[in-house]
């Protein structure tokens, strides 16, 4: 009989979580006009004419792996025209995006748009050169990059911080890698160095050889109890990204709407679930990973619906009947990659 569709499925995802994180989508808004709306180019494309060529071009260098694709659209001289932009972006699937420019409240509407996109389910991020607050938001701020003799603002060099991210495997993380066109960069003393990453701010540095990414961080600075210091690392929102991403599509085009609300078939979920998240400890993505039915959102369903509670047990919550809802919980461990390493050396 073998295994049941779903679970196929979700071992598939996992078995290729390492590959597809690591080819991901731009999105670039371009402060320009253009016949075409909308334009998707991938690594090797040549920019059309009339086309920020520099701005795609960098977006399409990546990191460690080369982007997926760079999808481009327009939004006027001055990105007058930015909520359009960003209207037309709502259809397509991108995981970073970056502008080749500023302009007064733009970056506010943008951050403003990830936002929402991400509370419907979509893992956009953003690359700029704004505080923002949001692990969703890369606040790229070196102000000046040399490449090939002409210098870049930190406003003109997000799409090639976006592209490099785009490039990223989600076993790896962006601290220290290298950008090898780029000759020079604002120079920092350590302290100004460790005092812009401790606020947020994803900076270059020479290291005496080469220019590199100080670290990979987001421009997450307020700590709470649903937002720990973890995510502020650029790594981790990635990987909970793509977890996110797998679960939602596979339960989405599999489940919903397609199997009976039964307790076999809650747990049938779990277990597939389950297997998908032990394939990334496995691969070193995860440390640990446990998933189980949430029994306390059982009973908060149950006595929202009038039913009394009181003198049901633990199993008999777990197989209830909750009409539509399935209430599941989970508790993963995110690696992280090597970025501090501390030996001490006795004589």
């Amino acid at each position: 009989m073998g295994m049941p569709q779903i679970s196929i499925r979700f071992s598939e995802l996992a078995k290729s979580v390492t590959d597809r994180a690591g080819s991901k989508t731009v999105g670039l808004i371009l402060a320009a006009t253009n016949k075409e709306k909308i334009l998707k180019l991938a690594p090797g494309d040549k920019a059309p004419s009339g086309v920020d060529k520099n701005a795609v071009e960098m977006s399409l260098i990546g990191g460690e792996q080369k982007p997926k694709r760079t999808v481009i659209v327009f939004a006027g001289e001055g990105f007058t025209e930015i909520d359009t932009a960003l209207e037309t972006l709502e259809s397509e699937q991108i995981d970073y995006l970056a502008l080749n420019g500023t302009a007064e409240g733009v970056s506010q509407k943008v951050v403003d748009w990830v936002k929402e996109q991400r509370a419907q389910g979509k893992n956009v991020k953003a690359v700029m050169n704004y505080e923002a607050d949001h692990e969703a938001v890369i606040n790229y701020a070196t102000e000046n990059t040399t490449v090939d003799g002409k210098d870049y603002t930190a406003d003109q060099f997000c799409p090639r911080i976006a592209g490099l991210l785009a490039g990223t495997p989600i076993t790896m993380s962006a601290t220290y890698f290298v950008l090898p066109e780029v000759q020079d960069c604002t120079r920092m003393k350590k302290a100004e160095m460790d005092n812009a990453i401790n606020e947020g701010k994803l900076i270059l540095f020479y290291d005496g050889e080469d220019i590199r990414i100080a670290r990979g961080v987001n421009s997450l600075k307020t700590i709470t109890s649903e937002k720990g210091e973890q995510q502020k690392k650029i790594k981790i929102v990635d990987i909970m990204d793509t977890i996110r991403a797998d679960i939602t599509r596979t339960v989405r085009n599999n489940w919903i709407g397609k199997v009976p609300n039964t307790y076999d078939n809650k747990c049938l979920l779990v277990s597939a679930i389950q297997n998908y998240l032990d394939d990334l400890v496995k691969q070193s993505v995860l440390s640990a990973a446990a998933v189980e039915i949430d029994i306390e959102a059982n009973k908060e369903y149950l006595e929202a619906a009038g039913y009394d509670t009181t003198e049901m047990s633990s199993e008999e919550l777990k197989k209830a009947n909750t009409g539509d809802s399935v209430f599941l919980k989970a508790s993963i461990g995110i690696v992280d990659a090597i970025e501090d390493i501390i030996m001490e050396i006795t004589i």
